[in-house]
């Protein structure tokens, strides 16, 4: 008798392992497949809003800059593109100022392409004026209402040098004159 309670007991505390570590599996599964431990930064449309200075800025981020061609830049298929809203205000003068991240290379073989209602203008990145605090203003405009921007970047195909995606990060800034 004593014997066969003792193989319930030992039965019973192994399922109750089982249990525990089927449990805990479940837990650490679910904590790690969801989002709860991954950052809040949205890399499928590559941009964030952060408040973190003394100016009202918003900052973007373009990333997975590759070479391309120009047609290609240019082309919605470039997917190193950010899309964007300005709500401005009556009168409200903007700029926009990219920033390399990380990796450098010349800003002769940098291209962007800025669409919005009044433009749509493809450049060097080196032929923007430089800003003071050493970004390149590729966008300075007066806003009076919601308007979109679409902003794509790439390398130009004639550089002569392997590269491994870069990614810059926009500003975008009221301007006072």
């Amino acid at each position: 008798m004593k014997k066969r309670y003792t193989k319930k007991r030992i039965y019973k505390k192994l399922l109750r392992s089982i249990i525990l570590v089927l449990i805990a599996s479940l837990f650490a599964y679910i904590i790690l497949e969801s989002d709860i431990l991954s950052p809040g930064v949205d890399e499928l449309t590559a941009s964030y809003i952060s408040f973190n200075n003394n100016d009202n800025t918003d900052i973007l981020k373009i990333t997975d800059i590759k070479k391309n061609n120009k047609r290609n830049g240019i082309s919605n298929k470039n997917n190193s593109s950010v899309d964007f809203f300005i709500n401005g205000d009556k009168d409200a003068k903007y700029i926009i100022v990219v920033y390399p991240i990380g990796k450098v290379i010349d800003d002769n073989y940098i291209y962007y392409y800025l669409e919005n209602e009044k433009e749509n203008v493809s450049k060097k990145l080196s032929e923007q004026p430089t800003a003071v605090d050493g970004g390149k203003i590729i966008y300075k405009n007066t806003i009076n209402k919601k308007e979109k921007i679409t902003i794509r970047m790439w390398v130009d195909k004639s550089l002569n040098q392997k590269i491994s995606p870069l990614t810059y990060e926009i500003k975008i800034k009221e301007w006072d004159e």
